[in-house]
């Protein structure tokens, strides 16, 4: 079993980082910049900045947040894939935080 390593940089890592030893399961990290290794999660963060963050100018962060969810609806069921329409469902459907 593989995990995200950004856990183990809570409060309580010292635990989770015990806890995923004892159990075997390694750490496998992806270099950050790197479409070869990390390519979906860059792809959705370029998408993001593009289409979303920077689309348009907000009076406020508040503002631009409260948009998120509109967005990720939108790209999770309306976007047109950018290859073909065949993709379209193997996007990455997340959620905002």
């Amino acid at each position: 079993m593989n995990v995200s390593p950004v856990i183990s940089q809570c409060p309580l890592g010292g635990r989770w980082i015990e806890a995923t030893t004892s159990l075997g399961i390694q750490y496998r990290y992806t270099r950050i910049y790197r479409p070869r290794t990390n390519g979906k999660a860059e792809r959705l963060i370029q998408s993001l900045l593009s289409e979303w963050a920077y689309a348009r100018s907000y009076p406020s962060s508040a503002a631009r947040a409260r948009t998120l969810s509109g967005y990720m609806r939108w790209y999770n069921k309306r976007r047109p894939a950018q290859l073909t329409r065949s993709t379209a469902t193997n996007q990455p459907r997340l959620t905002p935080p």
